[in-house]
């Protein structure tokens, strides 16, 4: 009877483990939150404070030459999702991928480059030029992913001023990390809880994607859009 009850504490104890907020952030991004003040981390969104087990996925550095697939699938299943945009990668032939309701865009740098080389004026400008692009599209834009994940008081000031709204995420795919198949999808299902948003590229291959929304779906998590999610307090990683 006693040993029944020590292996029934250490499974609960153990997949409590598992399900902690944010122990899907790589490591090294981790580690560099740490020293991020929290009157800067709480002006960037997340993950959801909230028990429903909802989640959102984005997708970072398109449009590129696998945007189109993704873009396909997500409309066939009707999947809603985020896009964080670099703007010099948009083209009068790519910036139509975007129209559907299911999607929301957000604006990922001009050219990704990394905020920690710019000034204010730098990071003000690269901005800006982004905003010129997306108005001269006509594309709605309401969020802001710096690139690497970048956060600083700058950006803080600037979103602001702009009317814009840092997004980050909760986990990370680790797709750019050479994450593949069942690596992939275990890196997420072992970490996955209620509000997160997750981090995915436009390189990811539908393979991998198609893998990981039956694991998600599996574990009877509803994905929804990136408004939804916000409409719920944020949760920094502290």
């Amino acid at each position: 009877m006693r040993q029944t009850i020590l292996i029934l504490i250490l499974l609960t104890f153990s997949n409590s483990l598992l399900a902690q907020p944010f122990a899907g952030l790589y490591k090294g991004y981790k580690n560099y939150l740490s020293d991020i003040p929290d009157s800067v981390l709480s002006e960037f969104y997340f993950k959801a404070k909230t028990q429903e087990k909802i989640i959102a996925i984005t997708f970072d550095d398109g449009p590129l030459r696998n945007t189109q697939s993704l873009v396909s699938f997500l409309e066939k299943e009707k999947i809603p999702a985020t896009f964080f945009l670099v703007a010099k990668n948009i083209t009068p032939n790519s910036v139509h991928l975007y129209d559907n309701d299911l999607f929301s865009l957000g604006i990922h740098t001009y050219k990704h480059d990394d905020y920690r080389k710019l000034d204010y004026s730098e990071k003000e400008h690269d901005i800006n030029q982004c905003l010129s692009i997306f108005n001269s599209y006509n594309l709605k834009v309401k969020y802001f992913r710096p690139a690497y994940g970048i956060i600083d008081g700058d950006i803080k000031v600037i979103l602001e001023k702009n009317n814009l709204k840092g997004v980050i995420w909760s986990i990370d795919s680790q797709d750019w990390n050479g994450y593949k198949g069942d690596n992939l999808s275990n890196n997420i299902a072992k970490h996955l809880v209620g509000g997160d948003i997750i981090l995915f590229h436009d390189r990811v291959s539908i393979k991998d994607l198609k893998s990981v929304i039956e694991t998600i779906k599996n574990k009877d998590y509803k994905i929804v859009s990136i408004d939804k999610i916000m409409s719920y307090e944020n949760v920094i990683p502290k």
